[in-house]
């Protein structure tokens, strides 16, 4: 003899089945965002790091050694090599670059 199960005990198990594949696929999708965010953070941490390498190379380049420590010439030095840049970038203006850049100074020297 087979015994048949109540039709409302099959629906709510197949709904409760139906949630804990719902649950399963957003805690899946969660863990993958935080995994991409993890990895795009840290590429950003390198690449600002990388940016200050170069910025330092490129003051080298203009400034002489015994003026790395005038503010002054320091700062029409990183103004030059600003100009530069901005001859590459589209839509962003200098106001914005140096505040960003400054920013990034600040953050940099808290890495290093």
């Amino acid at each position: 003899m087979i015994l048949k199960r109540h039709p409302k005990i099959n629906e709510k198990r197949e709904l409760l089945r139906r949630r804990n594949c719902e649950l399963v696929h957003l805690f899946e999708k969660i863990s993958l965002a935080e995994n991409n965010t993890k990895r795009a953070k840290v590429e950003e941490i390198t690449s600002w790091y990388q940016y200050r390498k170069h910025f330092e190379k490129r003051l080298d380049d203009i400034l002489p050694e015994n003026q790395r420590n005038d503010k002054r010439a320091y700062d029409l030095a990183s103004g030059q090599i600003y100009d530069e840049m901005l001859q590459y970038l589209s839509g962003i203006s200098r106001v914005s670059l140096v505040k960003e850049l400054k920013e990034l100074n600040l953050y940099t020297n808290y890495l290093v």
